[in-house]
């Protein structure tokens, strides 16, 4: 056999291995999957899931220890949410009782915690009497007692500078209503209407003049605290002092902003959903910050000193009645006892509503008590607690701003889908600004 036979035959036998071992390699990956394929469970069978990263070691542990999901069935199931417990349904007189009881119970507590401060007038404002404060908090309630007129006519709108996620609603209506609005004034329908103070002789709402606003905050700057919602008030008080947008990196990691120059006047806001009084954000199990409930630290010195004017809310994040008053009397004593000069004016929580996407104008009245019990998410329990906070913040020398009588008037112009708390810029929530605004002239 000569060489170039040699040559061919050893071309021969490598092709014939490397055949053999591609064959082998299909062979090997085609059976692989086969196995696969028997092994994967049917859809009748439930797959065993990893418990949700943000749950607790012992949650865990009573997600694994879970017997199997029964079969399913035509009846409809009870629901059971651990964040929603069952109550049973009272009667409006029983409603109305409860509410009466917890407000007097608020007063009489309250009072007997801020006694010793010995709080004359309203702190950092220009009412300096008992008198005086009683007869601001009778006018006060004017402002946000009334309702929505329809008003079509074109007028000047708040531009909303920020966060995009408030001008969903424009985004809509651009793609959606406005090809087959005919009417002059093409906005949405939610715009078309404005807040009208019941009695307009003795609490008219004066148009908003951010020069002499400045003048009234004289450099005194402000801090916003509160749950998610309170950062939309962030949004709207920066829509009204500023011509552009500001830089903010979302309400966890916002910083300073400046409304008024000459002298200087700043805003923040710090994310505390319960108005908490920690020191330090509570951790989970795992060591990582409780993010379902945020609580910033915000009462310490090197905050609260430059911050003269307060603008809190307590959030809708729902606790027992009791629960609810003695940690808002707590946050108010660590207030007064850092500070018995500052200016504390508390936002009242207006309800959400279930739906939203469907609401096509304002309600004629608020809620019924009735109607109030069937709200979701213990959001008909706002109302009293509302009236709670009142009587605590009004003790420590505070300002109540009742907004939750206007916004629960307003189903429509929500930021919807599975956000029917917060309202889209400009709509509903522009009023809160204005009411706010000529709280400040009465107090100045």
């Amino acid at each position: 056999m000569d060489q170039r036979q040699v040559r061919t035959s050893r071309r021969s036998a490598i092709r014939f291995v490397l055949y053999a071992l591609i064959i082998l390699f299909v062979y090997r990956l085609i059976a692989s999957f086969a196995s696969d394929d028997k092994a994967a469970p049917s859809e009748d069978v439930p797959t065993p899931k990893d418990p949700a990263p943000h749950l607790g070691d012992n949650v865990k542990g009573a997600q694994e220890q879970k017997p199997k999901a029964p079969p399913i069935t035509n009846e409809k199931p009870e629901v059971d949410l651990p964040w929603y417990p069952k109550v049973s349904k009272l009667t409006t007189a029983e409603r109305i009782e409860l509410e009466q009881q917890a407000i007097s119970k608020a007063r009489a507590i309250a009072q007997d915690a801020m006694s010793h401060y010995n709080i004359q007038g309203i702190p950092g404002s220009a009412i300096k009497t008992a008198q005086e404060a009683k007869e601001f908090y009778q006018k006060a309630q004017c402002f946000t007692q009334g309702s929505w007129v329809y008003a079509p006519h074109e007028r000047p709108l708040l531009k909303h500078l920020q966060e995009a996620l408030y001008s969903k609603c424009d985004k809509r209506y651009a793609k959606g209503e406005m090809l087959t609005d005919k009417s002059d004034w093409k906005v949405r329908p939610d715009l078309k209407y404005i807040w009208s103070p019941l009695d307009k002789t003795q609490c008219p709402l004066r148009p908003i003049d951010k020069s002499k606003w400045c003048k009234m905050l004289h450099g005194r700057h402000i801090l916003l605290v509160g749950d998610i919602v309170q950062f939309q008030m962030h949004e709207l008080i920066l829509d009204t002092f500023r011509d552009g947008p500001v830089v903010c990196y979302g309400e966890l990691n916002c910083k300073d902003h400046t409304l008024c120059s000459g002298p200087e006047t700043r805003l923040r806001y710090l994310r505390n959903d319960l108005l908490s009084v920690v020191r330090k954000n509570p951790e989970t199990t795992e060591g990582k910050p409780h993010m379902r409930v945020v609580q910033w630290p915000w009462i310490t010195s090197n905050i609260v000193d430059k911050f003269p004017v307060l603008i809190l809310n307590r959030g809708g994040s729902y606790v027992p009645d009791d629960e609810f008053r003695d940690q808002l009397i707590e946050t108010m004593k660590n207030i007064r006892n850092v500070k018995l000069d500052h200016l504390i004016i508390y936002r009242s929580t207006p309800i959400g509503h279930p739906d939203c996407d469907s609401a096509t104008g304002p309600l004629a009245s608020r809620p019924t008590e009735s109607e109030l019990q069937d709200l979701p998410y213990r959001w008909g329990d706002f109302k009293r607690q509302n009236m709670i906070a009142k009587e605590i913040v009004e003790a420590a020398g505070g300002v109540f701003v009742d907004i939750a009588q206007m916004a629960d008037l307003r189903p429509d112009g929500h930021i919807g889908g599975h956000d029917c708390m917060r309202y889209c810029i400009p709509g509903p929530a522009d009023a809160w600004v204005d009411v706010l605004y000529n709280m400040f002239l009465l107090l100045e």
